[in-house]
């Protein structure tokens, strides 16, 4: 006790020195058992009389204690960081699951190389000798991980390090592989059983790309979080800090060189998988092209018995088990699409296929676009999706039938709003037939001309104005009988050599006066046709002058002018409305297709004053249960409205027109293109045995339908639209090529790309 009582200050002193020594003992608080000794030297130095030396002392002190405490604080700072390192990384770290050990490695390490080289040189000769471009595989950056390679192996000091480095590449690449394989298991069972009402069923290579990304993306968060956390620690130490970076620098080239190995081993075996389904293809195309399989082809359709099908004859439909579909083909093998954005769809095995024809086109602004489908959910719980045309109106039909009209600058100004193209034709044949009765109810016009080499719909009444044979022959005995036809204005097979475009269409007028004098100058109530022509023919776009001789004859004798834009019109050819461009305005105007964009089925008619200002019923005497749908209007106008927002038929009017120049640059000179023409984003090829005297090639080989098949394959992933009879509606081969609006140009290299690679395989096959 007397002790720590001689450590005590002495009472004595000054108010100075008391005032120092707390000022001492303020600035600096050292544990409580050293403040008597520090107080008591401090009073002792005082005592001394050196005020001076106390000054100092008191700053050395602080000093002292300050870099002490900020060290400390340093420290626990640097604890926490690192802690914090540690639990991201231990999170991230992969390698706790890796299920080779490294040891097998190293032991085997010589073999595995040699395995892997021999892989990789037989991979890379593969690629080059299929014509694959390498650049799907190497880009610039390649180059970078071979030449570390060589880098590293050239210098004897460094091939201790450049082993160490490769087994550990191939170490990480091995497990990485072998987990991205048991992940993908679990992500192929989710999909496809788990919950398969909620995610796209996924084919297992899908799953495997899914899983190796989710494994990739962790790998390259623990990578950054290496760097962030060398650089924390070294950045004061530029020597160690260049050293540890260029270490993990090393490792990361180096793992990279085997990743690109491993990506070209499996590239090569893709190739080979879909190689073999393209060599089944081609076998197709021998066995229909020989002439065994023409001739088993005539005895089958001799030997076929009459009458219904035998259940044996029906077997390897049963095959098919659940299918009940009368929609489809009996014995063809459809994909099945699970679902669609933008321009791709997606089958039940996850292949993306892009949509190049958007259906027949009709998805103009693509797939599951999210403000169409909102909009029409708004309408259906406002509870007026439906609402009978005979009894109330609805404002969004309202507004379509005014939008529509508007299009027109008002020379069309009422329209007719129906569920489906046939039934608008169906409309527009009823209501040319009413102008003429509600003027005169003894009046002879009843018939209607229309054009070889047309298609206006599969009801009964548009498929008599049709000219397709393929899809009327079943139905000859009741369709129509009160139709007639003129040739279509096809130039490429019709106009003459040196036979000028005025000279043609003078042709085509005066064989369309005949016809109508043939028929009775007082029976003829319309003539029909597209402005752009659509399935039948393959977009065929009328000469110049060719509608404005038309019209000036159906006006001579007073006849109705029809247009059907159900295929070409709403943007389709790069005008809003196709007549535009020829300047001609319709009568009546045919719309469907794009109307709804496939979000709901819906289509129109447009009408001039002079025909609905003949009604004297002072009403269109039609009406079917599904006319002027609420949905189908509200659908239809967000359609045009997205349509006219991002300035959409400007896009298709841009890129049709390089689409048009490049297919027209690739495609002109191959043997078998026979013609090239459309406009738009309706562009069609047609394919000819012979290119000197344009013979088609032979119906049964059913070209057009090989060449989409081929492009629809694995190895392409793309649709087109087939059409057959172009020359005399049996023989002759086409295809359609309609993309979405918003297709670019870097899509349109794409699609003309697809399509000269895959008429070349068709055509060496045929050709052999």
């Amino acid at each position: 006790m007397s002790k720590n009582r001689k450590l005590l200050p002495p009472r004595s002193g000054t108010l100075e020195r008391e005032i120092l020594i707390k000022l001492a003992l303020n600035s600096w608080s050292p544990p409580r058992n050293t403040q008597f000794l520090v107080y008591n030297r401090i009073s002792l130095n005082l005592e001394q009389g050196s005020k001076k030396n106390f000054s100092t002392k008191i700053k050395k002190i602080n000093n002292n204690n300050l870099t002490s405490n900020r060290k400390a604080l340093n420290s626990n700072n640097k604890k926490k960081v690192k802690n914090i390192f540690q639990i991201i990384s231990s999170y991230l770290d992969i390698s706790k699951l890796y299920f080779i050990p490294i040891n097998i490695f190293e032991k085997s390490s010589l073999i595995i190389f040699f395995i892997l080289a021999i892989l990789f040189i037989a991979a890379v000769i593969f690629i080059l000798i299929s014509n694959v471009d390498l650049s799907n595989y190497y880009s610039i950056w390649s180059i970078l991980p071979p030449l570390f390679m060589v880098y590293l192996r050239m210098w004897e000091k460094n091939a201790r390090e450049f082993k160490e480095l490769c087994i550990k590449g191939i170490y990480m690449i091995s497990n990485l592989a072998l987990l991205s394989l048991i992940l993908a298991l679990f992500v192929y069972l989710a999909s496809n059983y788990l919950f398969y009402d909620i995610w796209v069923q996924l084919p297992f290579i899908k799953s495997f790309y899914i899983s190796k990304n989710i494994l990739g993306f962790c790998l390259s968060i623990k990578i950054v979080i290496s760097i962030i956390e060398i650089i924390y620690y070294h950045w004061k130490e530029p020597k160690i800090l260049c050293n540890k970076l260029y270490k993990l620098l090393s490792s990361l080239i180096v793992l990279a060189f085997f990743y690109q190995a491993i990506y070209v081993i499996c590239g090569a075996i893709l190739i080979i998988c879909d190689d073999i389904e393209l060599m089944e293809f081609k076998l197709e195309i021998k066995l229909k092209n020989s002439s065994k399989y023409q001739s088993e082809l005539k005895v089958k359709s001799i030997d076929k018995p009459a009458g219904p099908a035998r259940p044996e004859d029906l077997s390897s439909h049963a095959s098919q088990g659940d299918d009940k579909s009368l929609n489809h083909h009996f014995y063809k093998d459809y994909p099945k699409i699970v679902k669609a954005k933008g321009k791709y769809l997606y089958t039940d095995k996850g292949r993306g296929i892009f949509d190049a024809c958007s259906g027949a086109a009709v998805a103009s602004i693509g797939y599951g676009n999210q403000d169409v489908i909102d909009a029409m959910h708004i309408k259906n719980m406002s509870g007026t999706h439906y609402l009978a045309s005979s009894f109330w109106k609805d404002n969004d039909v309202l507004k379509l039938q005014k939008s529509l009209a508007d299009s027109t600058d008002g020379l069309l100004d009422k329209v007719y709003l129906t569920g489906s193209g046939s039934d608008a034709t169906e409309a527009a044949i009823k209501l040319a037939c009413q102008y003429y009765y509600d003027q005169d109810s003894e009046t002879q016009r009843k018939y209607i001309i229309s054009r070889d080499h047309s298609y206006h719909g599969n009801t009964l009444g548009a498929l008599s104005i049709s000219e397709f044979p393929s899809r009327q022959a079943p139905y000859k005995g009741i369709l129509m009988s009160n139709v007639g036809y003129v040739s279509s204005c096809n130039p490429y097979r019709q106009q003459l050599d040196g036979e000028s475009v005025e000279d043609f269409v003078a042709k085509k007028a005066d064989e369309f006066e005949k016809k109508i004098l043939e028929i009775g100058r007082e029976k003829v109530m319309a003539f029909i046709a597209e402005p752009v022509s659509g399935a039948a023919l393959g977009c065929v776009k009328a000469v110049p002058g060719y509608f404005k001789a038309m019209k000036n004859i159906c006006e001579k004798y007073d006849i109705l002018f029809i247009a059907d834009e159900i295929m070409c019109g709403l943007g389709r050819t790069g005008n809003y409305h196709a007549w535009k461009d020829s300047g001609v305005v319709p009568d009546i105007l045919i719309l469907g297709k794009g109307l709804g964009a496939g979000y709901f089925p819906v289509a129109a008619i447009l009408v001039s004053p002079k025909v609905w200002g003949e009604l004297k019923s002072e009403q269109f005497i039609h009406g079917l249960t599904f006319d002027a749908v609420p949905t189908g209007a509200t659908v239809a106008l967000k359609v045009q409205q997205i349509i006219k927002d991002k300035d959409l038929v400007a896009n298709v009017k841009k890129v049709g027109d390089y689409l048009g120049k490049t297919l027209k640059a690739k495609l002109s000179n191959h043997k078998n293109v026979g013609d090239i023409r459309g406009e738009g984003f309706f562009w069609g090829v047609e394919f000819v045995e012979d290119k000197i005297t344009k013979k088609p090639f032979d119906s049964k080989l059913g070209v057009s339908r090989l060449i989409v098949d081929c492009a629809k394959s694995p190895k392409f992933n793309m649709t087109f639209y087939p059409g057959s009879g172009t020359v005399d509606g049996v023989n002759g081969d086409h295809i359609i090529i309609a993309p979405p609006f918003m297709t670019t140009e870097e899509d349109a290299d794409h699609i003309v790309e697809v399509i000269l690679t895959v008429i070349e395989i068709v055509f060496n096959e045929i050709n052999k």
